[in-house]
């Protein structure tokens, strides 16, 4: 059948696994549609190709010391986060640490650049995994 091309239906354009027809622009939109996400303040996005972005804001509690503050990611990754990275949101100029925990939390330590003691820190954060 020279010349004759086949459309794919939108659960081979799903699967991903055919290739011998073709996927019309139609299709592409309704496969990245059916993308999870919540476009939120601390929110996630589920990509089709199985990766996760998650990010949000938080706080650390400087009484939480050396232990560090556990937090909720604002979903649970599958698998694992692959890393995590943050930055102070308040008014000062504190140093953050941040490390995933698990697949359901993360822990944060706030430091006061003035003080060098564990302080509150109003943080955002961005997490990848799957």
């Amino acid at each position: 059948n020279s010349g004759i091309l086949k459309i794919a239906t939108q659960l081979q354009v799903n699967a991903g696994t055919d290739n011998t027809t073709a996927v019309t622009p139609y299709k592409l939109k309704e496969w990245a549609n059916g993308t999870a996400r919540k476009l939120m303040q601390n929110g996630y996005i589920k990509r089709p190709d199985g990766i996760i972005e998650q990010w949000g804001t938080g706080v650390t509690r400087g009484s939480d010391g050396i232990n560090g503050t556990l937090l909720n990611f604002p979903i649970a990754f599958p698998n694992s986060c692959l890393t995590i990275v943050s930055t102070d949101y308040g008014y000062g100029c504190n140093v953050l640490a941040i490390a995933p925990f698990n697949q359901t939390q993360y822990k944060v330590w706030g430091k006061s650049m003035s003080t060098n003691g564990y302080s509150d820190t109003i943080f955002t954060f961005r997490a990848i995994g799957y």
